[in-house]
């Protein structure tokens, strides 16, 4: 699977831009926030990038950023999102603007986005939530990063993550924990 691209970008045509490498135009659908931070010179990008596929049609979504990359890839795991809705996101907030909504569980200013109802919005909300705080925590991370490695599921580590961390004793023992959820999942 592509993962970033390096050309120049030949083409602005919002939500579309056209970014040449080695004699090869790709055409990227990209958020309005990563559109107005790539530059109008023909000097050389890199753009993330993932590869969707729906219906045998193939179309590539480009970020400005990783940190936009990963947020989009967590929001299309959530039901309900497909590509369009979760870049519609970052057509009416930055990257920053989000997070502070997700953190202050703010449903309603995720909402003001295109297709997201506020119901939808809270999904959000509580999905990301939950998520967040596995990354931002230590073990917690490493736990939840080999789980990932392991092939399982978001959706199945985060309730049986968060059962094991309350009841084991030895929060430090990352080997452990990892042993007690595989327990549970397997």
């Amino acid at each position: 699977m592509n993962w970033y691209i390096k050309g120049k970008v030949v083409e602005k045509n919002f939500p579309f831009v056209v970014v040449e490498n080695n004699g090869i135009g790709y055409r990227l659908r990209v958020s309005l926030n990563s559109l107005t931070s790539l530059s109008d010179s023909l000097k050389e990008v890199l753009i993330y990038t993932y590869l969707s596929l729906k219906n045998e049609e193939f179309e590539i979504f480009g970020f400005s950023s990783e940190q936009e990359r990963d947020i989009f890839l967590k929001l299309i795991e959530i039901p309900k999102i497909g590509p369009k809705t979760a870049l519609s996101i970052f057509n009416t907030f930055s990257v920053e603007q989000f997070e502070a909504a997700i953190s202050q569980h703010d449903s309603s200013m995720i909402a003001k986005a295109k297709n997201v109802s506020k119901k939808l919005a809270e999904s959000i909300i509580l999905e990301f939530s939950q998520k967040i705080e596995f990354e931002r925590n230590g073990v917690s991370k490493t736990v939840y990063d080999a789980l990932k490695s392991l092939g399982f599921n978001e959706k199945d580590i985060i309730p049986v993550m968060k059962d094991v961390l309350k009841e084991i004793k030895n929060q430090d023992n990352v080997e452990e924990i990892i042993k007690e959820i595989l327990k549970r999942l397997g």
